[in-house]
């Protein structure tokens, strides 16, 4: 089943020169997509992209089937909802809890509001050893344990798409370790993933295609897809 298309696509750099022009890409459900680039930067971009954190210059995406119209934000909600972004670049909410940000997704997307954290994050919370720093608020946070609670987030999202920005980077070995297993178990459960990563154990382990980012262009490495 297509989940995303992306046709004639172009997005403009951070400095707002051309960056990523007339993009066409498809990701099917259950694909697990490796991205290798020479820039960074390029990867950063397209992965802001799909979880819809910049908007096109030009072209049309399309998530099953649907074109998304992204004049407005509130449009772009049920798309959002449904996809997980972890990377370097996000934030929680610096004057709120640990639990409240946590919570929040669901309080957001699901207009219900539980004051208790489910089973499933509880669960997450204990793995990653942070289920006794819900009550403090982010600044009191170590980077790791920080971007651990932005992973638990969101993959509590319960979302058909993550996309994961070098992750051992991202992670401390053992919460790296940790994180695998936890992607192990989503890769079971069909989830979606686009990843960059420089980790080549990962990369053989949890990517069934290869696409790379050169001149603007995406190419698809039909040597390294499955």
């Amino acid at each position: 089943m297509e989940l995303i298309r992306l046709l004639d696509y172009s997005l403009k750099g951070p400095g707002g020169g051309a960056a990523l022009q007339k993009i066409n890409f498809s990701l099917n459900r259950e694909d697990r997509v490796s991205i290798v680039a020479h820039a960074r930067d390029d990867v950063r971009l397209f992965m802001r992209g799909l979880a819809s954190l910049v908007y096109p210059t030009s072209g049309k995406f399309f998530y099953q089937g649907k074109e998304l119209d992204s004049s407005d934000y509130r449009n772009l909600l049920p798309y959002k909802q449904k996809v997980g972004y972890i990377a370097s670049d996000v934030s929680f909410i610096s004057n709120r809890s640990v639990r409240d940000n946590l919570m929040f997704v669901v309080n957001y997307f699901e207009n219900r509001f539980p004051t208790t954290p489910s089973d499933d994050i509880m669960k997450l919370c204990r793995m990653f050893y942070v289920d006794e720093k819900l009550e403090l608020r982010p600044t009191y946070l170590d980077p790791e344990n920080m971007r651990i609670a932005i992973i638990i987030r969101e993959i509590c999202k319960s979302p058909d798409i993550l996309l994961i920005d070098r992750p051992k980077e991202f992670l401390g070995p053992k919460s790296f370790d940790t994180f695998k297993s936890v992607l192990r178990v989503l890769a079971d459960t069909g989830i979606t993933l686009v990843f960059h990563a420089l980790d080549e154990g990962f990369v053989k382990e949890f990517s069934t295609r290869e696409i790379v980012i050169e001149d603007g262009k995406i190419v698809e490495n039909t040597e390294r897809s499955a």
